[in-house]
């Protein structure tokens, strides 16, 4: 069973870009609608990768400037900057699938 997340990580020295439209699925019992759903927030190093935590659709809106987008030409994407506002990466995979299903906001 999958789980719908988006998964964004970035150099120490940036911001994760973030999508500002929905997903849109592809296939399958919600074909053809449209999701916010969350995202698990990395840094890779050289060698490593740290998550830092999952943020919510909400505080993935309220914690962006289009200012941190250093591409003018990707304008679905903005800069993300709450990384102390994350949640905790849950320990299993049942509690991932919890978290992102009751935090999903269709558009």
């Amino acid at each position: 069973m999958g789980v719908l997340v988006d998964v964004k990580a970035c150099h120490p020295k940036s911001v994760p870009l973030i999508k500002t439209v929905a997903f849109k699925i592809k296939s399958g019992k919600y074909e053809g609608k449209r999701f916010k759903c969350p995202n698990i927030i990395g840094v890779v190093d050289d060698y490593m990768i740290y998550i830092l935590g999952i943020a919510t659709p909400e505080i993935l809106e309220k914690y962006v400037n289009k200012n941190l987008n250093g591409s003018v030409t990707n304008t679905e994407k903005i800069g993300f900057y709450g990384s102390e506002y994350l949640a905790n990466l849950p320990s299993s995979w049942e509690e991932l699938t919890s978290f992102c299903n009751s935090n999903i906001v269709a558009c």
